[in-house]
C-alpha cells in the first residue's frame, strides 16, 4: 500500500496518517532500553528507589521519544508541484510542499528518492523544519535519462525527531508526470533559415518554405519514415535548432508528420515544440 500511488487526481495531497506509517526501531532505542530490566531486579531486590527510578526514566524516555517521532508525520499533507521541464541528462528538481495544519512545530523532516535496496535515503538537503500552521519546501533532484513524459517517481518521507532513537517514514509514488525535453545536439550545423536541404542527420530534413522564406521565417520537418537508429539524432539536431531559432529572434514553426505549429516566436511556442519533440516516435 505505501509504495501505490495515492489518489488519482495530481493536485490531491497524501495525508499522512498512523495506518500508513513504517515504523523502524534503531539499534539506540534497545541500547536505552537494555539497562532497564537490570535496574529494575537490582532496585525491587536492594530496595533502592534510585535505580527503579532510573528504569522508569529510560523506559519513559524510549516510548516519548518514540511517540514524539510518530507525531511529527501525522496528520502531515504532501503535494508535489508541477515540475519545470528539463533536458534529458540533466536533473530535473522536484518541488514538494509539506503543509503542517497543528499548532506543533515539526521538525527533521527527510525527502528524498526511495531505493530499492532499503526503505529511503533523503539527501541532507532534503531536512525541512515545517512550523505550525504554514508550509515548507523540499527539494529533489531526479535524473532525467530519457526523453518524453516521465511518471514522478517513488519518494520517501522520514523523520528520527527527536533523538534518532526511531525512524518513522512512509513510501509514496505521487500521480503525474515530468516532461523531458530531448538533449540539443552539441555544435549543430548553421540555422537553415535561407536555403532548402537536408539537416543531414539522414532521417530527419530541415526544410525552407518559399512562402516562409519571403518572410524570413523558418520551418522545421520531420521526415517520414525515419530509421530508429537515426532518430533521437533527428530529435536532437531538430531541438537545438529551435532553441538557436528563438535565441536569434527568428520565428520558426515545426512539423512532424501531420502535427504542425505555425511559426511563431516566444516561451510558450518554444516550450510546445521542444515537447511535441521529446515525445515524437519518429515513426511518422
Amino acid at each position: 500500500m505505501n509504495g501505490a500511488r495515492d489518489g488519482d487526481r495530481e493536485d490531491q495531497p497524501l495525508v499522512l496518517t498512523f495506518r500508513t506509517l513504517s515504523i523502524e526501531l534503531t539499534p539506540s532505542f534497545f541500547a536505552l532500553l537494555a539497562p532497564v530490566a537490570p535496574l529494575l531486579v537490582v532496585g525491587v531486590s536492594l530496595e533502592s528507589v534510585l535505580a527503579i527510578a532510573l528504569a522508569i526514566l529510560l523506559a519513559a524516555v524510549a516510548i516519548g521519544s518514540l511517540g514524539l517521532c510518530i507525531a511529527t508525520l501525522l496528520g502531515l499533507r504532501l503535494r508535489v508541484l508541477p515540475p519545470s521541464p528539463g533536458f534529458a541528462g540533466d536533473a530535473v528538481m522536484l518541488e514538494v510542499r509539506v503543509d503542517n495544519p497543528g499548532p506543533r512545530f515539526r521538525w527533521d523532516i527527510g525527502i528524498g528518492l526511495a531505493s530499492a535496496d532499503f526503505p529511503g535515503c533523503p539527501s541532507p538537503a532534503g531536512w525541512i523544519d515545517v512550523p505550525p500552521h504554514a508550509y515548507g519546501l523540499a527539494l529533489v533532484p531526479v535524473a532525467a535519462r530519457e526523453r518524453g513524459r516521465r511518471p514522478l517517481p517513488t519518494l520517501w518521507i522520514e523523520t528520527r525527531h527527536p533523538f534518532g532513537f526511531a525512524r518513522v517514514g512512509r513510501r509514496w509514488t505521487p500521480a503525474g508526470a515530468m516532461q523531458v525535453f530531448a538533449r540539443p545536439e552539441w555544435r549543430p550545423p548553421r540555422l537553415p533559415a535561407l536555403r532548402r536541404g537536408r539537416g543531414g542527420a539522414g532521417a530527419g530534413a530541415v526544410v525552407l518554405d518559399p512562402m516562409l522564406a519571403r518572410r524570413r521565417e523558418i520551418g522545421v520537418r520531420g521526415d517520414e519514415g525515419a530509421g530508429d537508429a537515426d532518430v533521437e539524432r533527428t530529435v536532437s539536431r531538430l531541438s537545438a535548432w529551435v532553441l538557436q531559432a528563438e535565441y536569434a529572434g527568428h520565428p520558426y514553426g515545426l512539423r512532424l508528420g501531420s502535427v504542425v505549429v505555425p511559426p511563431g516566436l516566444g516561451h510558450a511556442h518554444q516550450r510546445r515544440c521542444l515537447a511535441l519533440l521529446a515525445d515524437w516516435p519518429g515513426d511518422e
